[in-house]
């Protein structure tokens, strides 16, 4: 089931280009957790394709790169610059990254389209 989160901070991207890396050969050979049909990759560059309305410095058709994980800019560890373990991005423990096993859910660059939050950070 594809699960549908709202996001008006966000943008979506059609993807054009993305990455994986070595750490998920961990998950494409077996060794993780992480569940059949996870749409890997991380580091993206894609179109943006929409804009939710709090989103200020990032407009439709802009080609934009994402970082490995995923931030919020707003909490107290990002704010200190730990942009690694931040504590809005995912439900279950700190820290988030596209396509990544137990890091929050997050559609990774392998799929056609991407949902990047916080798109005026991230």
């Amino acid at each position: 089931p594809i699960t549908k989160r709202k996001c008006e901070h966000g943008v979506i991207l059609k993807v054009v280009a993305t990455n994986i890396c070595g750490s998920d050969q961990h998950m494409v050979r077996g060794r993780t957790t992480a569940p059949q049909g996870l749409v890997l990759g991380h580091e993206i560059t894609g179109e943006v394709v929409e804009v939710g309305r709090d989103v200020e410095f990032i407009k439709k058709g802009d080609v934009v790169s994402t970082p490995f994980n995923i931030a919020c800019g707003r909490c107290p560890n990002c704010k200190a610059g730990h942009t690694g373990i931040c504590l809005n991005v995912n439900p279950s423990r700190p820290g988030a990254a596209y396509g990544y096993v137990d890091m929050g859910g997050w559609v990774g660059g392998q799929a056609e389209y991407v949902m990047v939050p916080y798109a005026d950070f991230n």
